[in-house]
């Protein structure tokens, strides 16, 4: 007698499991679906290979087919709650888990389940409550206890879940998941002997496993061990070349780094290997960005088609960005409202405050107060380990409130938003001369002139008219408090000798600087120098004593050179300064002429600041906000002329023509320290609950 059909499927199935998830497996597992229509085990195993390609849409359609063919099969509505899961609808996932709770309430697959959409829910406590109720019964299951140390990070109790990671230690052994962990937590704690014991532990123990190199590598980078890093990665992959994640590190290594051409070598490899990975695409996309090359960016982007609710969220905040380099705040807007609308509660706190940041920089400043409470409020609910900077408190909030500090000016302010084009322009400028200080009128008046053209129309009326005007001299100077700044600074700085070989370079030290101040500045420039208790405002203060002496270009050491000066004086222009991407006016990268007047107004007002008290932080007494404002304000007398040619001439650079020149801000190593402004600027928290850390305000 012959086979059923059941059997006859059973065995053609289990031929297919042995092909994993290859594409023949794929051509297989559809013939058999089509031919034994009614078979559950086939559309369940069909959903299985599908969801392993993270194709959760298909995966969940194929397992409904299975429910539906038997709807009291246990595996198929299992596997429909984590599709739903996947994709973000967490409502209707939770409906099927208690459905199956009720019917099997000992199955720790669906109690583990229901944990994780607690999780994503921002319900913690309940969360911790089922995983102990599990570990109640079974004190050995490992996914359980690591995910309740988990959800104790979540909840700011850092050490009460590395005890309990040291406890699994014992009685289970060096799984590696728990070394990864408990290197990971006390990271955050700042304890970087221990975490890197632990992730050392990890690679020795498992020598084949992707997860130990990476995190060690990535303390050692943090560290600023960045040879050693790079060593590790590599004698990492040629251990396990195919590891992705391997890969993926190299990568980002190169890419904070500024060594793009190794980047692009590195992506176009794997890219070979690995043609619809998303990350890879992410990397490349975000080297793009890096670049200024942002319709490049979006192409990739436009490509990619996820069905993970966190991969097309991922993919909405990079094309928010890429517009957000743009100065196209509409289009910014609605990538990041698309982002939020993707993603579970307490998880879209960085979109939310670059969201507050749009709606500030575009009038709406209640709007912005509100997505920053929103944000804190989210964050409240689930804490990040380590130091986290609080919505409430962060940079964008800072400039918020200064725009709030002054009502009258404020609704001034937003009234001049009512006017369109050129009297839009000149409403901002009258405001301006009314208050000189403040912000809001110069930042609104510096978006304005970007976006209506106007520093486009100054930039070609340089290239049509060529003067005799003095030239920015050929010098480059940056500042660095120590005689020996760390090697990988080393390494971007000399990226400024190697493309201008022929500029005088010097490099201050917070010694010689000192001297240079004596030898030209008296006392009362001397005193203010003394009062920069940060070495970023000794940097900011001193790159504008130089300048307004000796002319030239200052550059900050985290900047990478990428072409030579040379395509930016025979414009000549008298000024050079660079339009951040929220339209203040930065000051990382700066070039005059000596004794340019809007330099020498910043400097003098620098001094000011400096030799007075004042409680406002270096973005605003030494940075940007102040050179923003000098700039606008020395623009207003030139408002009115339709002939460009009679303005000053300063050369403003976009993000897209600045990064062809310079790649601004690498997230180098240095910037953990008190080096970097922003570490002391904002108040974090380490190793406690954020609500114990953060007031919030409620005005």
């Amino acid at each position: 007698m012959g086979m059923s059909k059941n059997q006859i499927a059973l065995d053609h199935l289990t031929e297919i499991k042995e092909l994993g998830s290859s594409e023949e497996a794929i051509k297989q597992i559809q013939i058999l679906v089509q031919k034994f229509p009614n078979f559950v085990l086939g559309w369940i195993e069909f959903g299985l290979i599908q969801r392993r390609l993270k194709q959760h849409e298909l995966a969940l359609n194929n397992f409904k087919i299975a429910h539906k063919l038997a709807p009291k099969n246990y595996k198929a509505q299992l596997n429909i709650a984590r599709e739903l899961k996947h994709l973000g609808n967490l409502d209707e996932a939770n409906k099927i888990i208690d459905s199956l709770i009720k019917q099997c309430p000992k199955d720790i697959q669906i109690k583990i389940l229901k944990g994780n959409i607690l999780q994503c829910q921002a319900d913690l406590n309940a969360a911790a409550k089922l995983y102990k109720s599990i570990l109640n019964d079974n004190p050995d299951h490992l996914v359980s206890r690591l995910k309740l140390a988990h959800v104790y990070s979540q909840l700011g109790q850092i050490k009460t879940a590395i005890t309990l990671l040291e406890e699994s230690y014992q009685l289970l052994g060096a799984d590696i998941d728990i070394l990864i962990r408990l290197g990971i937590l006390n990271q955050a704690l700042e304890k970087w002997e221990i975490a890197f014991q632990w992730f050392d532990k990890a690679c020795q123990e498992y020598p084949s496993n992707h997860k130990g190199y990476c995190h060690l590598a990535q303390i050692m980078f943090l560290q600023g061990e960045i040879d050693s890093a790079t060593q590790l990665i590599q004698e990492a992959q040629a251990k396990i070349p195919d590891a992705l994640p391997i890969i993926l590190k190299s990568i980002e290594f190169a890419k904070q780094l500024g060594n793009f051409d190794l980047c692009y070598q590195k992506l176009k490899d794997a890219l070979q290997r690995f043609p619809d990975n998303i990350e890879l695409l992410w990397k490349l996309c975000s080297v793009y960005i890096k670049q200024g090359n942002y319709e490049a960016a979006l192409e990739i982007l436009d490509k990619i088609s996820p069905d993970n609710t966190f991969l097309m969220k991922k993919n909405q905040e990079l094309k928010a960005e890429c517009y957000f380099h743009q100065y196209d705040y509409q289009k910014a807007e609605e990538h990041l409202k698309e982002a939020i609308s993707l993603a579970p509660i307490a998880t879209a706190a960085n979109t939310r405050t670059r969201l507050a940041l749009v709606m500030m920089i575009t009038g709406r400043i209640v709007k912005a107060r509100q997505e920053l409470k929103i944000a804190t409020e989210e964050i409240t609910l689930k804490n990040p380990l380590g130091k986290t900077a609080v919505p409430l408190k962060s940079h964008t909030a800072v400039v918020t409130n200064e725009l709030r500090l002054n009502p009258n000016m404020l609704l001034k302010l937003q009234a001049a938003q009512q006017a369109t084009g050129k009297e839009r322009i000149l409403a901002l400028g009258r405001l301006l001369i009314e208050e000189p200080n403040y912000l809001g009128a110069s930042l609104y008046l510096a978006k304005e002139l970007r976006t209506q053209n106007i520093f486009n129309n100054l930039q070609q009326a340089l290239s049509h008219n060529a003067t005799t005007v003095p030239t920015i001299p050929k010098r480059i100077v940056q500042f660095w408090n120590e005689s020996q700044p760390p090697q990988e600074v080393q390494r971007i700085c000399q990226s400024w000798l190697d493309y201008n070989p022929e500029y005088q370079y010097a490099r201050f030290s917070l010694e010689t600087a000192i001297a240079f101040l004596k030898q030209h500045y008296d006392q009362k420039v001397l005193t203010a120098f003394a009062n920069c208790d940060q070495p970023a405002i000794q940097s900011d203060f001193f790159r504008l004593a130089y300048l307004n002496k000796m002319g030239g270009f200052y550059v900050d050491a985290d900047d990478l050179c990428r072409q030579s000066l040379d395509n930016i004086t025979s414009l000549n222009p008298e000024l050079v300064v660079l339009q951040e991407e929220f339209a203040c006016i930065g000051n990382n990268f700066l070039g005059c002429i000596p004794g340019q007047s809007m330099i020498r107004t910043a400097f003098h007002q620098a001094t000011i600041n400096l030799n007075h008290y004042n409680n406002e932080g270096p973005w605003f007494n030494t940075g940007p906000a102040l050179i923003t404002s000098v700039v606008c304000s020395g623009l207003i007398p030139y408002l009115n002329y339709p002939d460009y040619y009679m303005w000053p001439r300063i050369l403003v650079l976009s993000q897209a023509q600045l990064r062809k020149i310079v790649i601004p801000h690498l997230p180098l190593p240095y910037k953990r320290t008190n080096k970097s402004w922003q570490q002391n600027a904002y108040q974090r928290r380490i190793g406690v609950p954020l609500k114990e850390s953060a007031t919030l305000s409620s005005n």
